[in-house]
């Protein structure tokens, strides 16, 4: 599908699901720092992404976003029930007395963005307030959130679940000396969303190409590598409610 390009604005522990699609598509992969990456889909540099729910829905309305949801990730953990939906995880280190969120009263919220439905949001929509914490410290990602917690610079944060599972499918040690106490949600999965104003065939056939990679055995091997068991079609009303809530 020459000329498409993709990009994601999710936690850097997607990327390599995200190359994988690339090559599984033919698209092109577009880097670049976040904020680069959601300016390219702004302006019309990239006409696929894999972007935050909330960040959908809160943009929909604007001119310079012409993108519509296609397809989520249905993942593979039980805890997801076989359909497009995630939890917002709250992590604190081993070596916290806290059994639950209750008990964080006065400490330090590291959060990614206050852009992110489950870094920040989803707390403030389970407490109605920050106010309980001492402060909250924006970290710039799920994975320094992580290591701010491991390494006392905070008490607690709320991690993306699929973050989660695919940081432990991938060995590595940023979820090493934390435990989960409490998991919110579950919320819409991130969307894939496609540019309108791209060849709608194209769109389709992006669209078919998502819902059935799982029907091939070696795709369907390839995905499960990440915790993912397939692709699931969605539209923009799933997430308008998130706007709205």
């Amino acid at each position: 599908m020459s000329g498409i390009r993709l990009t994601s604005h999710m936690a850097a522990a997607a990327d390599p699901l995200m190359h994988w699609l690339v090559e599984e598509l033919d698209l092109t992969w577009v880097d670049g720092e976040w904020p680069d990456r959601l300016l390219s889909m702004s302006t019309g540099e990239v006409e696929v992404g894999w972007v935050c729910g909330l960040l959908h829905a809160s943009r929909l309305a604007r001119s310079d976003w012409p993108f519509a949801a296609i397809a989520a990730p249905v993942m593979i953990s039980e805890r997801h029930g076989d359909r497009p939906q995630y939890f917002g995880d709250v992590v604190v280190s081993n070596g916290s007395e806290a059994q639950a969120l209750e008990d964080l009263a006065g400490t330090v919220f590291a959060y990614n963005e206050t852009t992110s439905l489950s870094g920040y949001h989803m707390l403030l929509n389970r407490l109605g307030s920050l106010d309980q914490f001492e402060r909250a410290v924006e970290s710039g990602s799920h994975a320094d959130s992580l290591t701010m917690v491991r390494s006392g610079l905070a008490d607690v944060a709320v991690i993306d679940s699929t973050v989660m599972d695919m940081t432990v499918r991938c060995g590595s040690t940023d979820v090493g000396g934390i435990r989960t106490i409490e998991s919110l949600g579950p919320y819409p999965m991130p969307p894939i969303v496609g540019s309108t104003t791209t060849d709608p065939r194209q769109l389709a056939e992006i669209h078919d190409r998502l819902v059935t990679l799982h029907t091939n055995e070696q795709s369907r091997r390839a995905m499960a590598s990440w915790g993912v068991a397939r692709f699931e079609a969605v539209t923009d009303e799933v997430y308008l409610t998130l706007a709205s809530g």
